[in-house]
């Protein structure tokens, strides 16, 4: 490479930055006011949407053969999203979601097939806004344990 060739490299690299330092000065006044984040963005606070919320947690109740498990009934926060129900009971029984949105029937889990005593069973069911959402056993089954949560956006 000539001396020629070099002293031209040299000078289009420092034209180069040139330019670069020019439209960055130029457009510095307004990508500034971007670069501070907005208020809204600063007080968002995303925790509530990673934490599940907890619906219920029963513990050694006897609701009775197709009574509602639960004193009240269960609504999304923050919905659509899924409740995921975790369950143990103390003798066998068929577990059924009551969805009450006018027509108001059992879904049973578990493939309608008995829940087994003493042994933990976990269930997610996909909730929406107008949902209320109940649960009940077909014989007077203790429930051991009752627990409900509901997992918001795409934590689960």
């Amino acid at each position: 490479m000539s001396k020629n060739e070099k002293l031209l490299i040299t000078l289009l690299a420092i034209i180069a930055i040139a330019v670069c330092i020019y439209f960055y000065k130029k457009s510095k006044a307004v990508v500034a006011p971007l670069i501070v984040r907005p208020p809204i963005v600063q007080s968002l606070d995303i925790s509530k949407y990673l934490t599940p919320i907890v619906k219920a947690d029963i513990h050694g109740t006897n609701p009775g053969a197709l009574k509602d498990i639960l004193g009240a009934d269960l609504t999304p926060t923050y919905p659509p999203c899924l409740f995921r129900i975790m369950i143990c009971i103390k003798s066998s029984s068929l577990f059924a979601v009551i969805f009450k949105n006018g027509n108001i029937s059992p879904l049973f889990l578990n493939s309608g097939i008995e829940l087994n005593a003493g042994c933990a069973y976990i269930f997610d069911i996909l909730v929406h806004s107008e949902d209320k959402i109940n649960f009940q056993v077909n014989n007077n089954a203790v429930i051991v344990e009752l627990k409900v949560q509901e997992l918001v956006g795409g934590t689960q």
